[in-house]
C-alpha cells in the first residue's frame, strides 16, 4: 500500500509528471529494454489518462511507444526521446496517416532518435525510412538529435545531391548527427537547413571529397562541433576551408587525427589558419592529434 501511495503521489505531482521516462535499464549490458506488461498496463490504464494533458516530455522505447501514445491525447507534449527506434516503427508512425501524426506534425519541437544499430546498416534505408520522414512530417521541429544506442557502434547517414533532396527544413535550429563522409557534412551545410545555429557532427571519414565546394559564408551557424576518430590526410584541404566559411561562429569544438604532415599543428597554425579567420569566435575546444613525418622535422 505504501508503494501504491507513493506512485499515486508522484503521478499527481506536476513537477514529476511533466517529463516521463518509461524505459528500463539493463544493468548487465548497459542497454535499455521494455517495461513489463503489468507495469505498462498500470501506466496506460490508470496513470496516464489522469496526467496526459500536462505531460511535456516522453522518453520511450520502441516496443511500448505506440501503446503509451494511444493512452492519451498529450496536448502539451513537445519533447520526445525514442530509444531503440527501428525503421519498421518509423515507417508506421512517421506517416501522415498515422494515428499520432498530429502530435509529430504540430507539437514536437525537440526530438532525440536513438537508432537500433543492428537494423540500420543500410545507409539508404536509414536515410529514406527514418531521417527523411522526420523532415517531411515534423514541421515544427527545432532540435534534432539523430544519435546512437551503442557507445562503440553508431549508425551513420550518407547523402548525395539527389538523395538529400528530401532533407530541407526552415525550422531546425540545432542538429546532432553521425555521417559517413565529409561530403555528407558539407551537404547539410549547403543552405538546406536555413535556420541552423548549432551543428554537432561526427564524421567517419574525412577524405576524397567529390562535391563542388560552395565557398560562400555559412551565415547563421553559431556553434559547430566536428569529431572524427579516423585518421585523415585532408585536414588542410577539407576541414580548414570549411571552418573559414563560418565567419560568424562563436563556439567551435574540433577533434581530428591528422596524419603524414610535415609539421605539428600548433598554436601558431591554429591562430593563423582558424582563429584569425573566424573573428567572432569566443570558445574553441580542440583535441588535434598530429602524426608528423619525422624526416621533415
Amino acid at each position: 500500500m505504501l508503494i501504491e501511495d507513493s506512485i499515486n503521489y508522484v503521478v499527481r505531482d506536476k513537477i514529476y509528471t511533466r517529463s516521463i521516462e518509461l524505459i528500463k535499464n539493463n544493468c548487465e549490458d548497459e542497454d535499455t529494454c521494455s517495461l513489463s506488461d503489468h507495469i505498462l498496463d498500470r501506466f496506460c490504464f490508470d496513470f496516464l489518462p489522469q496526467i496526459h494533458n500536462i505531460i511535456e516530455q516522453f522518453i520511450l522505447e520502441s516496443f511500448s511507444m505506440e501503446r503509451i501514445l494511444y493512452a492519451g491525447n498529450y496536448p502539451q507534449l513537445c519533447q520526445l526521446t525514442l530509444v531503440n527506434f527501428t525503421q519498421e516503427l518509423a515507417i508506421r508512425v512517421l506517416a501522415d496517416e498515422s494515428h499520432f501524426a498530429h502530435i509529430f506534425k504540430n507539437q514536437i519541437t525537440h526530438l532525440v532518435v536513438l537508432i537500433d544499430y543492428i537494423e540500420s546498416r543500410s545507409y539508404d534505408d536509414l536515410r529514406i525510412n527514418v531521417f527523411q520522414r522526420i523532415f517531411s512530417l515534423l514541421t515544427t521541429l527545432t532540435d534534432l538529435d539523430f544519435g546512437q544506442c551503442s557507445r562503440s557502434l553508431h549508425p551513420v547517414l550518407t547523402f548525395n545531391n539527389s538523395s538529400a533532396d528530401g532533407c530541407f527544413s526552415s525550422t531546425i535550429v540545432n542538429l546532432r548527427i553521425n555521417v559517413r563522409t565529409f561530403d555528407d557534412c558539407q551537404c547539410l551545410l549547403d543552405g538546406r537547413l536555413s535556420q541552423l545555429r548549432t551543428f554537432i557532427v561526427r564524421i567517419d571519414f574525412i577524405s576524397n571529397s567529390k562535391l563542388s565546394v560552395n565557398n560562400t559564408d555559412i551565415l547563421h551557424l553559431e556553434c559547430f562541433s566536428l569529431t572524427s576518430y579516423n585518421q585523415t590526410l585532408d585536414y588542410e584541404s577539407h576541414v580548414v576551408p570549411l571552418l573559414c566559411r563560418m565567419r560568424y561562429l562563436q563556439q567551435l569544438t574540433l577533434y581530428v587525427i591528422v596524419t603524414i604532415r610535415s609539421t605539428f599543428i600548433d598554436g601558431i597554425h591554429l591562430s593563423n589558419e582558424i582563429l584569425d579567420r573566424v573573428p567572432q569566435l569566443q570558445t574553441f575546444n580542440f583535441n588535434i592529434i598530429t602524426y608528423a613525418d619525422a624526416n621533415n622535422q
